[in-house]
């Protein structure tokens, strides 16, 4: 399991950074990942720190929706990407997923309870949604 933060110029921040070093950057990874030993079994969840406002249509669902959410509601969304050879079908999951689903993934893949962590992680990833809607885990294509 690896996370990466991209810096300086690839990281995509407006202002400073280069979206388009930031997508080739990216890529770059994709590939290298996808040619890799372990490319034809690894998933790979691309997603930002934040959002801008950009992408939503419409307003977030507020508060008394089920999910996970605070006293503020779920919060807003934020663009994902899903990389893997186990998905189900090439095009947008509809369904409600957080943050915390990629915790959540992986503690549904490896058979592991949810963080039990003073920050208060585990009653959110208790909670969300794993991406199991949109992968198959544990599955390997050759």
């Amino acid at each position: 399991m690896s996370f990466i933060k991209p810096l300086g110029i690839e990281n995509e921040h407006p202002g400073y950074a280069s979206e388009p070093n930031g997508s080739d950057h990216l890529v770059s990874l994709l590939k290298a990942i996808r040619k890799g030993p372990d490319g034809k079994k690894t998933l790979v969840v691309v997603t930002y720190d934040e959002f801008g406002g950009q992408w939503d249509h419409m307003s977030p669902p507020g508060l008394g929706r089920t999910g996970p959410h605070d006293q503020f509601g779920p919060g807003t969304r934020i663009p994902a990407l899903i990389v893997s050879p186990g998905l189900k079908s090439s095009s947008v999951d509809h369904h409600v997923y957080d943050t915390t689903s990629i915790m959540a993934t992986i503690e549904a893949r490896y058979g592991l309870q949810p963080v039990d962590h003073p920050a208060g992680v585990t009653p959110r990833d208790a909670v969300s949604a794993p991406l199991t809607r949109a992968i198959r885990l544990g599955t390997q294509k050759t």
